[in-house]
């Protein structure tokens, strides 16, 4: 019985001492209550597909599978690229084993190659290139080289609604001529700085010749053309 009237005594402490207490959320002595709500957002990286445009006019889609390649706009990537570099068929004989033969690329559009900055952490990214030789049936074209002269630069800027050309951007470094060799990669357009969305360098097809010493076309195969491959290649870091 004791105990029980023990229990019973401290139970009512408990909730006189209760009683005196005031929640956070009414409005007590001190003048004033609160009570808190959480807030909540998420990122995620933006995987839509990019659709390449006119390095010189940003209203124009590029959409020639041939040229183009899948870049998501989150991504650091090489977005479109010449489909190939083509000399047509050429008339030699012994008169051009001598010296440097040069041989035209065939007429058509302009050409560009272009890279697409989509990152949030990281900016700094190299675009170089660099061929294999041409050879047919074992015959190689030693010290072949695709020369092209006056390269102009662009930036398409505005988040895919908007679209601007940034002419000449400051941020972006390109020669005005390159020389694709087999024997080394040649850099052809860098950033040390904001370089975001479409960056590109381009050229006109009359501004593309095939160089070749005269020495290499001895002993050429007629039957079928000289292959090689133009290799792009991108550096830089992704986003985490």
């Amino acid at each position: 019985m004791k105990k029980q009237k023990c229990a019973q005594a401290l139970l009512l402490s408990v909730m006189l001492l209760n009683a005196g207490v005031v929640g956070a959320n009414v409005v007590g002595q001190s003048g004033s209550a609160s009570s808190d709500t959480d807030g909540v957002v998420q990122f995620k990286r933006d995987d839509t597909p990019v659709i390449p445009v006119d390095p010189e006019d940003p209203t124009v889609e590029v959409t020639d599978p041939d040229i183009t390649v899948p870049v998501e706009r989150g991504d650091l990537g090489i977005l479109a690229r010449p489909a190939k570099f083509d000399f047509d068929i050429n008339e030699i004989s012994s008169a051009n084993l001598v010296g440097q033969q040069s041989f035209n690329h065939v007429s058509g559009a302009k050409q560009f190659v272009s890279v697409w900055d989509g990152r949030l952490r990281e900016h700094n990214w190299s675009l170089s290139v660099r061929m294999s030789t041409f050879a047919n049936a074992g015959h190689v074209l030693t010290g072949a080289e695709i020369s092209i002269k006056d390269l102009a630069t662009s930036r398409i800027t505005g988040g895919g609604t908007s679209l601007a050309a940034v002419a000449t951007p400051s941020n972006l470094t390109a020669p005005n001529q390159v020389t694709i060799t087999s024997t080394g990669a040649t850099s052809v357009l860098s950033t040390s700085g904001l370089a975001k969305e479409q960056s590109s360098i381009y050229w006109k097809t009359s501004d593309i010749t095939l160089e070749i010493p005269g020495a290499s076309l001895q002993g050429v195969n007629f039957n079928s053309p000289y292959e090689a491959v133009v290799t792009w290649t991108l550096t830089g870091t992704p986003d985490a």
